[in-house]
């Protein structure tokens, strides 16, 4: 796969979001849980080669690392451009409510705080003058720690649509008491992963996961646990060794006696894999 100058540069341009961010900490992550502090932030996790080629016809190097403060931004307006065809907020027309649009990205900036997010950038001085920046980011996963005094709460926001999804999410989550499964008192979950468009295909979701497990084992986090909701998260979890622990079909699923995904097909895999 050959990507032009004039196409990532398109694909990479950063809008700056039209909101404050309000951090009040409604998110269900660990309120005593820290990032130890001897681990150096912004760290960098893994190094791979791409599997496609630019103009010139040689191999990208890229990187997996902390998401440092500077990008905390881009990196939530990232999601909110790589999520829009994600199954769940497709189904809902998330983002066609501002209100909804605006909660999640707001859990994102959350999220972030906690300091364990990943963001998967080009590695490569000659490719980054090529194209006349500093950064460019191929994909980001947002990660967060949870504890058993935490992992029951749902995030009351103000979006009807967001609420829903964080709801639905909530009740697959019930389905398995992941504390007692594999005797953890805390575990690191995934709160959205994104692979811009441009970079699709070409293994980054796969990298971005296998750096989350590096990152944990260094942390001294056991477990890690995340709800997959498409084929393709699926099939990255499975690559990673990653086990199901609950498989339901969108169709299959009620909150408050409503189906939250009506017209998404194949399933939500609540998948898990211990960090040793």
């Amino acid at each position: 796969m050959i990507i032009t100058k004039q196409a990532l540069q398109l694909a990479q341009r950063n809008v700056k979001p039209a909101f404050k961010f309000l951090l009040e900490r409604n998110t269900n992550l660990s309120r005593t849980w820290k990032r130890p502090e001897a681990l150096a932030h912004p760290k960098i996790w893994r190094r791979w080669t791409g599997r496609f080629k630019v103009a010139d016809s040689t191999p990208v190097q890229f990187r997996i690392q902390d998401v440092p403060e500077e990008l905390f931004e881009t990196v939530v307006v990232h999601m909110a451009k790589g999520m829009r065809d994600e199954p769940m907020f497709s189904a809902l027309g998330l983002w066609d409510d501002p209100a909804s649009t605006r909660a999640m990205e707001e859990l994102w900036m959350e999220t972030l705080q906690q300091r364990v997010s990943l963001v998967a950038l080009v590695d490569d001085t000659r490719y980054l003058r090529y194209l006349g920046t500093d950064n460019v980011i191929a994909g980001v996963n947002i990660l967060g720690v949870v504890d058993k005094d935490s992992a029951h709460i749902v995030p009351k926001v103000e979006g009807s649509k967001a609420q829903l999804f964080l709801d639905a999410l909530a009740a697959v989550e019930r389905r398995v008491d992941v504390f007692a499964r594999y005797g953890v008192s805390h575990y690191l979950t995934g709160i959205g992963l994104a692979v811009a468009r441009e970079f699709r295909g070409l293994g980054v979701g796969t990298e971005l996961v296998r750096g989350r497990i590096n990152m944990g084992r260094a942390m001294g986090v056991p477990l890690t646990v995340t709800l997959f909701s498409n084929p393709a998260s699926h099939a990255i979890a499975h690559t990673v060794g990653m086990e199901v622990l609950s498989d339901v079909p969108f169709d299959r699923l009620s909150v408050g006696g409503r189906v939250p995904f009506p017209g998404a097909r194949g399933s939500m895999r609540l998948m898990a894999k211990r960090i040793e």
